[in-house]
Parts: C-alpha cells; structure tokens; sequence
C-alpha cells in the first residue's frame, strides 16, 4: 500500500478546479502524484477512492470542515487558563521554545507532525537553531477557533514533556520585524 503524498490536499483542489472547469473528465487518466514508482498513471476517481479509504475519510471532512472562531473575551480566558505562557496577537496564538541544541529542536519539529496531520490543522513555525517560533491560527478564516486551542496544547505538551523545553533568554519577535 502506497503512502499518500505530503501535497495530497492541493492535487486534490487543482484536479477538482480541473473538472469543474471541463479541462478534465472523470474518466480520464491523468499522472497521480503518488506516480513516482510503479503505480503509473492511474484513473482519477480511482486514486481518489484509494486515497480517501487510506485517509479513512478525513479528506471530505476536512474540506468541509466549519471553524468555530473565538472572541476575543474567550480566547483570552482559554489562553490564561490553558496556555499561560502563550500570546495572543495578530489574530494568533503564539510561542517561542527555547531547546539546549539544534538536534533538539528538529527533534521537536519531528514530533509535532503527528498531532498536526491527525487534527489536520498546521501551524507556521520559524526557526532559528535552538529556538522555534510557533504561531497558531485558522488560515481559512484567518483567526483562533477551537482547533488552534487543541494543537497549541499538544505542541506545548511535546515541547515540555519530551524535549525539556526552557524559557528563552531573548525575543525572537524582535529578530523577525
């Protein structure tokens, strides 16, 4: 059973754009972007079943998935209850991570992928060698919902469990204005 590709999501829009706008039918055979091996080239609706059973579904649900955004007044209460040494600013949570070494660091970028692709909802992320600026927020709605409060927490977890995460000795906010 092959893996599904990193950029699965937006082969899926461009062939859907493809069909709505009649440059494709359904039938036809176009390359898959899992085609790199011996699968070739594969019958789209066919792929996309496979694709959809390997991804048991959260492709549909994701689509069509509706963010509730938060107010102000309850972002502000989650953040001071649950994530305390987060900031809320530019309609995002944000953190910086402060780690002993650069191996450390990747380390942690490697296993917030996890939680990531099971919530399917991702973060932007900057890094600078033993530090890591994590800023989370709806890119759909270009605001903090319910789904930035989950991934935040379990970043946050990772970080403090797994890596010993310490308190930076400086701003990374003034490195990157």
């Amino acid at each position: 059973m092959s893996s599904i590709p990193y950029n699965y999501h937006k082969y899926l829009d461009d062939v859907t754009k493809m069909r709505q706008r009649g440059a494709i039918s359904s039938g036809e055979q176009i390359k898959s972007p899992s085609s790199a091996g011996s699968r070739g080239l594969a019958k789209l609706d066919q792929f996309t079943r496979d694709a959809n059973q390997m991804m048991k579904g959260n492709i549909t649900e994701s689509a069509t998935r509706e963010y509730k955004n938060l107010d102000k007044k309850s972002i502000e209460q989650l953040r001071e209850k649950y994530l305390p040494d987060w900031e809320y600013k530019d309609n995002s949570l944000q953190k910086r991570y402060k780690f002993e070494d650069y191996y450390e660091t990747i380390k942690f970028l490697i296993n917030t992928v996890k939680p990531q692709e099971e919530l399917d909802h991702h973060a932007d992320i900057a890094i600078f060698f033993d530090e890591v600026l994590v800023k989370v927020y709806t890119h759909r709605t270009n605001d903090v919902s319910d789904f930035d409060f989950k991934l935040a927490l379990q970043m946050d977890m990772i970080a403090k469990e797994k890596h010993g995460a310490i308190e930076p000795s400086y701003g990374l906010d003034k490195l990157l204005k």
